[in-house]
């Protein structure tokens, strides 16, 4: 096991022991409201790449000496760390030569615009459900993480993404949407972290003529109720992996697993 293997443990065992030296509360609070990771007043997913994968202020650069390091501070792990060993695994192990450069295009593709179905539109907007038709939020709703797609979008070969994206914060509101989908004939196709990898978020591109909509769950991210004695949480759809885990630390209770890692 190597030093940061052990420590993660270490970690995780920690947290498991103080579950088990906790004192039960007189009066235990059931649920929590989580804060989300990104705040829908300032639109999310502006603060990621749109032209790639993960966020505007987090990259791999390389100093003077060849030394890897990583900008911004998102990630305790391994946020304005120095990686000596990167370079030379990348150059000698998998053989890439870093000196190839391959930038994504700068701008904005060109994007159709939207397929409105104004029923639709009509019977979600008295509920008072987030919308938003801007080319940005669509663009960044209109693809997962895979090999495939992050190459479509730092090419400009994305040929359909969602019409709209909607960010209900009720599971009455769910139900609007999804009635309103249904009797209006409209495609509807959920969001969670954008973190999908297996090209469930890409839009039909052949004889597709629906408006399609971008479910985002991100604002349903409450602990809904915690049981100490069963050890188990519900949760709603959106709540964020790493919002979770520090919420349930302060339980004494962990995911098991490293979620800083996989909310990228």
């Amino acid at each position: 096991m190597s030093g940061n293997e052990s420590l993660a443990a270490s970690r995780r065992l920690n947290i498991l022991l103080n579950h088990l030296n906790n004192e039960e509360d007189n009066n235990p609070k059931e649920w929590r409201t989580l804060s989300p990771s990104q705040c829908l007043t300032v639109c999310t997913n502006r603060d990621r790449k749109w032209n790639g994968y993960g966020y505007k202020d987090t990259v791999f650069k390389f100093d003077e000496r060849g030394t890897a390091f990583s900008t911004g501070n998102r990630y305790s792990n391994f946020s304005s760390k120095e990686f000596h060993e990167l370079r030379p695994w990348l150059e000698q192990t998998l053989r890439i030569n870093l000196k190839t450069m391959c930038p994504a295009q700068p701008n904005i593709i060109e994007l159709a615009s939207p397929n409105v179905n104004h029923e639709f539109y009509d019977a979600i907007k008295p509920q008072g459900i987030m919308i938003s038709f801007a080319e940005q939020d669509r663009l960044s709703h209109g693809h997962g993480i895979s090999t495939a797609e992050i190459y479509k979008l730092r090419h400009g070969n994305l040929t359909r993404i969602p019409d709209a994206v909607v960010w209900p914060e009720s599971h009455e509101q769910v139900e609007t949407i999804v009635r309103a989908a249904l009797k209006f004939n409209v495609g509807c196709i959920p969001y969670g972290g954008g973190s999908n990898d297996v090209d469930a978020l890409e839009c039909p591109e052949e004889n597709e003529k629906r408006m399609i909509v971008s479910l985002d769950m991100r604002q349903m991210n409450r602990i809904l109720s915690l049981s100490r004695e069963n050890m188990y949480v519900v949760v709603e759809a959106g709540a964020i992996a790493q919002d979770l885990e520090k919420e349930l630390r302060k339980w004494g209770f962990t995911l098991g697993w490293d979620a800083e890692m996989v909310c990228i």
